[in-house]
């Protein structure tokens, strides 16, 4: 599992480099009357959160919590959701003259429409909407060519005799939210949340196993002095140093070692240690010590120590507990919006902000 769990991330860290190369030069060629969407915000927001997940992957692989390969799949996920946000600021867009204006969406389709075609507006802050019968076109307010284009658009709205406003086709709250677009995005991402909560389960055993002895490196080694560190998230380890190697051996927390002081005493160039360890492929100056003895058979900790599986049926209730939680707010929030009359008006205001609900 370890080696496709690496190639998928490497896989979408290079498709994240070429998306954000090529929206880029899309940015450079982009004309007076095109806008764009500027999402490509949020996908680095992702990619540098799905590296972030990696450190942490790392970091808290010394206290065996979190497998490497676990927190490298989380970060995978993260980037692959940047990855929808680049393709989304590369496709998307819209384009407009006198008569018309041509809205791309995210699958490169484009929808063409007559300012004739216009037939209200729902707007919030940060967010244009055109209703267009039973279609709208929705584009973030924070840049200058945006505001122009709405400007046209009214300019020309206001010629014609008011219409109805239906609402959207494609709007699942029926019309009734004045930023739709916005608060369907957010279903969408809690619902995506949710998802991975219900999945975790099937990963947990391979998360949470000992290390496998056959992938691990064997040495007899004599320290000869040692540091104590504390971990970022709490705990305490120790670095061990042996004179004839380039680099520490880094023990796991002191929660899995039966004596730390006498580890710790027999630290003098004197007593030989039998080591189970692999690289620290995060910090590149340790290896991680997964199971470590002395010449006496004293064992300190061994890779059995390290597993976690006991915790398995704890975390997975956990986990399919947030996950049931996270899809029965997400019908919530679904059944509000498409019936606010029927949901009290501050709990509204918690869910879609402040005026944010068209009450009829």
């Amino acid at each position: 599992m370890k080696i496709p769990v690496l190639i998928v991330f490497g896989i979408v860290i290079i498709l994240n480099i070429f998306l954000f190369s090529a929206f880029l030069k899309k940015s450079k060629k982009r004309a007076e009357n095109e806008i764009g969407f500027p999402v490509s915000i949020a996908a680095l927001i992702f990619f540098l959160f799905s590296l972030i997940l990696i450190m942490l992957g790392f970091e808290a692989a010394s206290s065996a919590v979190w497998s490497v390969y676990g927190g490298i799949s989380a970060a995978a996920l993260f980037a692959v959701v940047s990855i929808v946000f680049f393709v989304s600021a590369i496709n998307s867009g819209v384009t407009y003259d006198d008569i018309r204006f041509v809205h791309t969406d995210f699958f490169g389709r484009k929808h063409e429409y007559l300012y004739s075609d216009v037939t209200g507006f729902n707007n919030k802050d940060d967010e244009y909407v055109i209703r267009c019968g039973q279609k709208s076109v929705s584009f973030f307010s924070n840049s200058s060519a945006a505001k122009d284009f709405y400007e046209k658009v009214k300019r020309k709205f206001d010629e014609y005799e008011e219409k109805t406003v239906p609402a959207p086709a494609n709007d699942i709250f029926r019309g009734n939210l004045k930023n739709p677009g916005q608060n369907i995005f957010a279903l969408i991402l809690t619902f995506v949340i949710g998802m991975a909560a219900l999945v975790m389960p099937f990963f947990l055993p391979s998360i949470l196993a000992a290390p496998d002895e056959s992938e691990l490196l064997q040495k007899e080694l004599t320290f000869y002095r040692f540091e104590e560190h504390s971990g970022r998230y709490g705990g305490k380890y120790l670095y061990l140093y042996s004179e004839n190697e380039e680099y520490a051996y880094k023990t796991k927390s002191y929660a899995f070692i039966s004596d730390v002081r006498r580890l710790a005493d027999n630290c003098r160039g004197e007593t030989v240690f039998t080591v189970l360890y692999k690289p620290d492929i995060f910090a590149l100056n340790a290896n991680i010590i997964c199971g470590i003895s002395d010449e006496s058979g004293f064992v300190y900790y061994s890779p059995e120590d390290l597993s976690r599986e006991e915790d398995i049926e704890e975390l997975t209730v956990i986990s399919i507990g947030l996950g049931m939680v996270t899809m029965l707010f997400c019908c919530f929030v679904l059944y509000a919006g498409r019936n606010p009359e029927k949901i009290k008006g501050v709990l509204l205001s918690l869910l879609f902000g402040k005026d944010g609900v068209n009450l009829k």
